[in-house]
């Protein structure tokens, strides 16, 4: 498990990262609660924080690539 607030947004042409397509953008006032959809058709939830009083331009359909830090990765048994 990954929290939505450890997902990271990279551009398309990131070299590293999971391909994903962003399907909703909610603004949140001190954040952005956006869902991506996988290759494989999971819906994940990324919560990212404004950068300098700013949002991420992001829109439905756009193209991205998702990553996390391995310490923000959470393996229940």
């Amino acid at each position: 498990m990954v929290r939505p607030e450890n997902i990271r947004i990279q551009s398309e042409t990131a070299t590293s990262g999971l391909p994903a397509t962003i399907s909703d953008v909610t603004f949140l006032g001190d954040c952005q609660l956006i869902s991506a959809r996988t290759g494989w058709g999971d819906e994940l939830s990324i919560r990212t924080p404004l950068i300098n009083g700013a949002h991420q331009p992001l829109r439905p359909n756009d193209a991205v690539r998702l990553a996390w830090d391995n310490a923000g990765s959470y393996l229940f048994l």
